[in-house]
């Protein structure tokens, strides 16, 4: 599984409103003995997000994110290893260059599920793409999905 950025954050913060859901399946994943991946480009995108925080908060969401890297069984994939697909993504698919560089990472580990929380995923066909995604998300994505279709 490659866990993508917005669903990592839901799984930081107890104010984000899938928190519970995202944080439960977290739990599942490790308990199952689950081989997580995490793209490179997720660690910029969560110590940028803590820098929007301020002070205090941004500490204790760096210490949150090492807390998870301590406790869990994740595995790093560097951006390197996915740089060359990215443009093709961002052409194809409409991707920003972090979208893009999440699906790489995922398309090239041959991962079996994305999970995020975030829709906008759907564009990506789901044999490329395996989303793992909350039931609210999934019906935005299939309408994606479906809309990319034609």
């Amino acid at each position: 599984m490659l866990v993508e950025t917005s669903f990592i954050e839901c799984v930081l913060h107890r104010a984000e409103p899938q928190h519970v859901g995202a944080s439960a399946f977290w739990d599942h994943l490790d308990l199952a003995d689950t081989r997580i991946l995490y793209s490179a480009f997720t660690e910029f995108e969560l110590f940028e997000s803590a820098r929007h925080k301020g002070l205090q908060a941004a500490r204790r969401h760096v210490a949150a994110w090492r807390d998870l890297l301590r406790s869990t069984q994740l595995h790093w994939v560097g951006i390197d290893d996915v740089s060359d697909g990215v443009p093709g993504l961002i052409e194809e698919f409409g991707l920003t260059a972090s979208g893009a560089v999440h699906v790489a990472t995922a398309i090239s580990s041959k991962v079996d599920g994305f999970v995020t929380v975030d829709p906008a995923f759907g564009v990506v066909d789901k044999e490329r793409l395996p989303l793992i995604i909350d039931a609210k998300g999934a019906q935005l994505a299939r309408r994606l999905r479906a809309g990319s279709r034609q």
